[in-house]
């Protein structure tokens, strides 16, 4: 409550199925910024609120199996269950970062087409953000697919680094796909790795002047 009264913009990391909608049955689920749920934990959020199911990770890791065509058309199914399902969430977080294993993440937002890449800080509601047109705003994912890692040593810590390469990108007030750059590099490295967090990994090394190429997933209407 004291972030935001302050002002402070809120990073919800869930870390757990069984804690993972904690803040809303505490009622505090407004009070969020951003939160990055992986999918079993987004299914956990969004059946709490009463939003709809998703598929658990043993059925994604089914879709991930090949690049396929028709895989792929499974995975942009996928990706716009989700975004369609925890769409009401948008209307207090300003963005979700959705992380799905073996396909990447996706990043849901609400946004204008004008404004879909633009960063995440400082937030809108806040007061602090100039409106940069009047179209109406709507709720998309920025889809971040996977890079191939076959010299994978340790998955642990991958996520977090992730989370924390974005952030970082977030408060230097980057773009979102720039944002996606330097916290996809910083989880490479720390699968690449035996450590959780590699001592390799310093903002300096992430490649922040790449934003990373983004497929953009519409709601089905």
């Amino acid at each position: 409550m004291s972030c935001c009264l302050s002002l402070f913009a809120v990073w919800y990391e869930p870390t757990d199925i069984d804690k993972a909608s904690k803040p809303w049955v505490g009622g505090r689920g407004h009070l969020l910024s951003f939160a990055s749920p992986n999918l079993n934990e987004l299914r956990s959020i969004c059946t709490y609120l009463d939003l709809g199911k998703l598929m658990d990770s043993k059925a994604l890791a089914a879709v991930s199996q090949n690049n396929s065509e028709e895989e792929n058309n499974k995975t942009q199914q996928l990706l716009k269950t989700i975004l369609t399902t925890a769409a009401p969430l948008l209307t207090s977080l300003d963005a979700l970062m959705v992380t799905l294993g073996p396909l990447g993440f996706m990043i849901l937002r609400q946004a204008t087409s004008s404004t879909l890449d633009s960063p995440l800080l400082p937030l809108t509601h806040m007061g602090t953000q100039e409106e940069t047109c009047k179209e109406e705003c709507m709720c998309v994912g920025l889809y971040y697919p996977a890079p191939r890692s076959p010299n994978i040593v340790s998955v642990s810590g991958a996520g977090d680094c992730l989370a924390a390469g974005f952030i970082t990108g977030m408060l230097a007030g980057r773009s979102v796909s720039e944002c996606a750059s330097g916290g996809e590099s910083a989880a490479q490295l720390s699968l690449c790795a035996s450590p959780a967090v590699p001592a390799s990994l310093t903002p300096a090394v992430l490649p922040w002047h790449h934003p990373l190429p983004y497929t953009l997933i519409r709601k089905d209407t």
